[in-house]
């Protein structure tokens, strides 16, 4: 999700990688910015919303 959603960029573009251990291996003095992108998500599994709103009346039966 965050690579989808984010530009992801170093803060010092001449960082090197040096592995924290503690539990879990973490990347010590790592730190980077995040530009959140200007794209717009699209869910397809629901129908499109129509410009007008429903009719408060039901539709008049015939003659």
């Amino acid at each position: 999700m965050i690579l989808q959603r984010f530009d992801l960029s170093l803060a010092d573009p001449d960082y090197q990688l040096k592995i924290h251990e503690t539990l879990t291996m973490k990347p010590h003095g790592l730190e980077i910015y995040a530009k959140r992108r200007d794209i717009v998500i699209v869910k397809t599994a629901q129908p499109p919303v129509s410009d007008t709103p429903p009719s408060a009346e039901p539709a008049a039966a015939g003659p």
